[in-house]
């Protein structure tokens, strides 16, 4: 169990690593990205999520569903059932209001 936990970390660290730094070299004024456009952020982050299942793979979580569309990949060849793949999608819905929820405590 732990070694799932420390997968799906790892995953999510990378995937948020690459994503943060594609959008950043895309909106910050200096950098050789600027301005670049939809399809450099959509290339960076899908280059981000194969990193990222990748490292979550390599350091032990073998289901590594750090992102809705690998769980609806694995649903339709089998891997899971429609009752769990829904519970493995719901998962980043059910943590958004926390997060709202955070940041409106943070912004008074």
């Amino acid at each position: 169990m732990y070694s799932n936990l420390l997968g799906e970390f790892i995953g999510t660290a990378v995937l948020c690593a690459f994503g943060n730094t594609v959008v950043a070299n895309l909106v910050l004024k200096d950098t050789k990205g600027n301005g670049a456009g939809w399809v450099h952020v959509n290339w960076g982050w899908s280059f981000g999520l194969m990193i990222a299942i990748f490292a979550a793979w390599a350091t032990g979580s073998g289901e590594a569903d750090l992102n809705p569309a690998v769980t609806l990949f694995k649903t339709l060849n089998g891997v899971y059932t429609v009752p769990l793949s829904l519970i493995h999608i719901s998962e980043p819905t059910r943590r958004t209001p926390i997060s709202y929820a955070v940041f409106c405590l943070k912004k008074k």
